[in-house]
């Protein structure tokens, strides 16, 4: 059974508060990001990720605009990240969505891939090359960026959960078991800044029907 890994932070909300300590790595993670009507946050999180985030591979935005406000807002965000490619949805979003987002996940070179929406705020320091040598040491399923050991509440759910049981893999480094764990710490498939590896997750994306 893979056990799942994340790094110790502290995670209020959706925001993120990452430290992790820097190397020298060779390996990159491709970042799709989903954004539906607000480019506002989605600037705050690009900056954010601009100045925290290093070992970054491919960055990709998939985004809705329900009007020519929010369409012009996006032009903004382009026009400022330059380096991200960005994947404007069409006016049947259900039908493009899964093209995109197979598009945008899979057609890169890297290994490895992180998802996240539009207000996430990145608040300290990550190198991705670091979470990819922990995944393959520890032979882990996913590296759990959100999760620290505040996370005792639930929010989607309204109500307390407990920490699992813990085992120390490093420093800052902790796995667990899902089968021994409830509500956030046994909910694998995540868009909150988790690392994959893209050869577990390809074939699902590939067969199942999804829509935004």
């Amino acid at each position: 059974m893979k056990k799942l890994t994340f790094i110790l932070g502290l995670a209020v909300g959706l925001a993120v508060v990452l430290h992790v300590r820097s190397a020298a790595p060779t390996k990159k993670a491709d970042l799709v990001v989903f954004s539906y009507d607000r480019p506002l946050q989605l600037y705050a999180f690009l900056e954010s990720t601009q100045k925290y985030v290093t070992g970054i591979g491919q960055l990709s935005v998939i985004y809705r605009a329900s009007g020519q406000a929010f369409k012009d807002g996006y032009d903004v965000v382009r026009t400022d990240f330059p380096q991200v490619t960005f994947y404007s949805q069409g006016s049947n979003p259900a039908q493009d969505f899964k093209s995109l987002t197979l598009k945008a996940s899979f057609e890169s070179l890297s290994s490895y891939i992180i998802f996240a929406v539009d207000d996430i705020v990145v608040k300290d320091t990550v190198d991705l090359g670091c979470c990819i040598d922990a995944l393959e040491t520890h032979d882990a399923y996913a590296f759990f960026l959100r999760l620290g050991m505040n996370l005792n509440y639930c929010y989607p759910e309204n109500r307390f959960q407990p920490i699992p049981r813990l085992q120390q893999e490093e420093d800052d480094i902790y796995s667990w078991y899902f089968s021994e764990s409830i509500l956030d710490w046994r909910y694998p498939f995540t868009v909150d800044m988790t690392l994959y590896r893209k050869k577990d997750i390809e074939g699902d994306f590939k067969v199942l029907s999804y829509v935004t």
